[in-house]
């Protein structure tokens, strides 16, 4: 969607159009917009199905006019999380689920980062950095440690619980 709001700006500009908010045109958002909504029947059912796009965020900004229209438009149109789904929909709760793992991981790393930083500053010995790295792993649940072979979690084992 970025890549289509990116191409119409340039068309726009091209046109010599007046451009609206950071050179994009000031229709894109009824663009985006019919674009979102277009929505298609299923065979055998009542209602009917949006598409949803891959929309990437340019520099993380959410003042970006892309992801901001984006947002106004689609704002609680995505209600698969519900009590009426459970079971039906087990791929959205696996990747919630996921999504919920990396912001626990990125809280830890957040957490630790300040004594990471404290630790460089000192001159460590092998045994100590090795301490303090058994001392973070500690913090992750042990099959999410899959990388480091199992003989060598199996003789760390009873000091990571």
């Amino acid at each position: 969607m970025s890549s289509y709001a990116d191409a119409l700006r340039e068309v726009s500009a091209a046109r010599e159009e007046v451009p609206g908010r950071r050179g994009y045109p000031g229709y894109m958002y009824t663009d985006l917009a019919t674009i979102y909504e277009r929505a298609g029947p299923i065979e055998g059912r009542k209602g009917s199905i949006t598409q949803i796009p891959i929309l990437t965020m340019p520099n993380d900004d959410i003042t970006h006019p892309t992801p901001d229209l984006t947002g106004y438009i689609t704002e609680g149109r995505f209600t698969l999380i519900d009590s009426s789904t459970i079971g039906r929909v087990p791929l959205l709760y696996a990747n919630y689920a996921i999504g919920k793992d990396v912001q626990a991981m990125k809280a830890v790393v957040s957490e630790k980062h300040s004594l990471l930083r404290t630790w460089e500053l000192m001159t460590p010995n092998i045994f100590q950095s090795l301490d303090l790295a058994w001392t973070l792993l500690r913090i992750f649940p042990r099959e999410l440690l899959h990388r480091i072979p199992a003989k060598t979690l199996d003789t760390f084992s009873a000091e990571m619980g």
